[in-house]
């Protein structure tokens, strides 16, 4: 499959399993929330494969969030409390908060190698580096809608409703540009076996020139000079263009020549 396609699958389903969280003001909701530094792993894991940057990176990345997670676990990440507008949000709470932030850090690192690899990427792969880059601060932003209930600010948590159209975006730069790069590939594939018929139909067409123009050559031995000279001319002039055909059919080769740079300025001049 694509590079990260799996890794992006087990990140989608942890997004999903995370937001079910939200809504469910239970042991459910608060196991839920601390998934999210292994989830930020998981999205560090898609990176990586996605920008084929930073691979080695991977164990750590699920070593850090594990042991966050599991503290959060045994420690208690948090509380639902009540919250004016949504009924009940959830609020992070010591081993919760650690977990937290070392999500939010594994996320911004992903960011950061996101944007390395987008500096350096052209063409298809760069647009869908731009759309992934995105998506992922659109992600960041979305999570923002937890900080005022650790900050005791009573608003009501909007960031949180970007949070589908954050899902719908990564889901779109992946999947968009992965089946254009599929058609890209079969486009130039097709090529190839364009360029290989092309190649078998010049050899067919210069076998069945030259041999004519041989007979020809041959049947002009005994005539004038004068004539013999002008058809040994045309028969040359069709040679060469059989030749550049031949040529033409064939995949280009760049073979390295040594070159003396003086004579070349030499000839430039």
């Amino acid at each position: 499959g694509a590079p990260g396609s799996r890794s992006l699958a087990a990140f989608l389903l942890h997004v999903g399993l995370w937001a079910s969280g939200l809504l469910v003001d239970g042991r459910w909701g608060t196991i839920a929330m601390t998934l999210e530094a292994l989830g930020a792993a998981v999205f560090v894991h898609f990176v990586t494969q996605l920008s084929q940057r930073g691979t080695g990176f991977i164990p750590w990345a699920y070593l850090i969030g594990s042991v966050a997670t599991a503290s959060a676990l045994l420690l208690g990440p948090g509380t639902f409390i009540h919250w004016p507008g949504t009924g009940a949000i959830f609020r992070h709470e010591g081993a919760g908060l650690v977990c937290a932030s070392v999500a939010m850090l594994l996320a911004a690192g992903a960011q950061m190698v996101l944007l390395k690899a987008w500096r350096e990427a052209r063409g298809l792969q760069r647009r869908q580096l731009a759309v992934v880059m995105a998506s992922s601060g659109l992600g960041l932003a979305s999570v923002m809608g937890l900080a005022p209930p650790v900050l005791g600010i009573e608003v009501y948590p909007w960031p949180l409703l970007l949070l589908p159209g954050y899902v719908a975006m990564l889901t779109f730069g992946v999947l968009r540009y992965e089946l254009m790069a599929d058609l890209e590939r079969r486009r130039a594939e097709a090529e190839r076996q364009r360029l290989a018929e092309l190649g078998a139909l010049a050899a067919t067409i210069a076998h069945d020139l030259r041999n004519p123009l041989n007979i020809i050559a041959m049947a002009v031995a005994d005539v004038a000079p004068s004539v013999r000279s002008e058809v040994s001319a045309q028969i040359k002039r069709m040679d060469a263009l059989v030749r550049d055909l031949l040529d033409y059919s064939k995949p280009w080769r760049i073979e390295p020549a040594a070159l003396s740079l003086a004579e070349a300025v030499k000839e430039a001049a």
